[in-house]
């Protein structure tokens, strides 16, 4: 069976707290896309890249 979502844990590079968020398989192999922390609400982008078909994430602050 093929993965479509999977989840993964980051830390939210505004406020230090754990979040977990979902990987879309289906999204391409390089995926870059904004969301906000579960906790303190401010916005982060998200940087997807998918290497042997496993998803290397990286978070970094959004220009606010």
């Amino acid at each position: 069976m093929e993965h479509i979502h999977d989840t993964t844990q980051i830390t939210c590079p505004h406020c230090g707290e754990p979040n977990e968020i979902y990987i879309d398989y289906s999204g391409g192999r390089n995926q870059i896309y904004d969301e906000d922390c579960q906790v303190c609400c401010r916005p982060w982008e998200v940087h997807v890249q998918f290497v042997d078909n496993e998803p290397q994430v990286t978070v970094v602050r959004n220009n606010e």
